[in-house]
């Protein structure tokens, strides 16, 4: 009588710890990835003719209908770094190149210029202690600011000027940028986040601006300013103000971006350069985890909508770090990039 009396107690006492909630924070699942705010799509709700008032108002409904169905297209998956890959359209006007640490993906849809840029580069590692500080330098890259060679705050200190010159060497852009200038306080904020269907990791952030031709020279130099820090360096330099080495391959370095500068501006004798244009450009993080992800661009024309924006949600939710076939490039990248007439060293 008095153990069957006993069992309920037992029996709520085991309730309370076999049901208590574990220790610690709760784990709350990762917000499911929504690119509706960054790649909104258009109204295409079009009334009849008969209701448009204007030649203009039809042409601008055309020009606001989507693009075709990403699923029209047949697929390529490419890979983008850190194990990482996506697909993108398997047609004539999609292009893409690869080399160690870069991946870069076009889309031109007239001859002369593309109306779609992707960059894509793995996290250095440096990126596990200073994420900030790696996502800034990828971004300053891309939107040059402030130059670092401006003659004023360097010209009275060459052997910094020297170490600035070498460290563009190995720069992504070299100093160029891509050619976008962001409007005044249209940064947006890191508000897209969260998780595509392979479990990758994603947050975008964009800009409103203009995209022109890129730079021939790094932002803050010009043809002048390039013979002016070279007579610097070859006259009246005190005796071990930079060593032998260094002050030579500065030298070098100068020379090449004079000789670079002379025969790009040959070239776009011949191409004509970027009428400037409104256009976007987006920033991401992509990871599969903290120390495995790519830093992203994409720059395309634009205001509020990029071309192709069901090809590049499509790209977005593609994203896999899982060990998948990829294609190989068409082209190797500097042949790319030069049709681009983008300069990435």
């Amino acid at each position: 009588m008095k153990t069957s009396l006993l069992l309920p107690v037992f029996s709520a006492a085991f309730c309370l710890l076999a049901c208590a909630p574990p220790e610690g924070p709760r784990q709350r699942p990762a917000p499911r990835l929504d690119l509706s705010q960054i790649f909104p799509r258009a109204d295409v709700t079009t009334p009849p003719e008969s209701e448009l008032t204007t030649r203009e108002e039809r042409f601008r409904q055309l020009a606001d209908a989507p693009a075709p169905s990403p699923t029209a297209h047949s697929r390529i998956r490419i890979p983008l770094g850190a194990s990482l890959s996506g697909e993108i359209p398997h047609a004539p006007d999609w292009s893409w190149s690869r080399r160690a640490n870069l991946t870069l993906i076009s889309h031109q849809s007239t001859p002369l210029h593309p109306d779609i840029l992707i960059l894509a580069q793995p996290y250095p590692p440096t990126r596990t202690q200073r994420p900030s500080q790696a996502l800034r330098s990828f971004i300053g890259e891309i939107i040059p600011n402030s130059s670092p060679l401006s003659m004023a705050s360097l010209s009275n200190n060459l052997p910094q000027l020297a170490t600035e010159l070498q460290s563009l060497q190995n720069s992504l852009t070299g100093g160029r940028g891509l050619g976008f200038t962001p409007s005044p306080d249209t940064f947006s904020g890191w508000r897209t986040i969260g998780q595509n269907t392979s479990h990758i990791h994603i947050r975008l952030a964009h800009y409103s601006g203009t995209w022109t031709s890129q730079p021939n020279l790094p932002v803050g130099l010009t043809p002048q300013r390039i013979s002016s820090l070279s007579s610097q360096l070859t006259s009246n330099l005190p005796a071990g103000l930079i060593p032998e080495d260094h002050l030579n391959d500065t030298l070098n370095i100068l020379n090449n971006l004079s000789a670079t500068d002379q025969n790009t501006t040959s070239s776009a004798l011949q191409a004509p350069r970027r009428t400037p244009e409104p256009a976007r450009l987006i920033v991401a993080t992509i990871e599969a985890s903290p120390s495995q992800g790519v830093h992203l661009a994409i720059l395309c024309s634009g205001t509020t909508h990029c071309p192709q924006t069901p090809h590049i949600t499509r790209f977005f939710e593609s994203i896999s770090s899982a060990v998948l076939p990829t294609s190989a490039p068409a082209l190797p990248l500097p042949e790319h990039s030069q049709q681009l007439q983008v300069t990435l060293p």
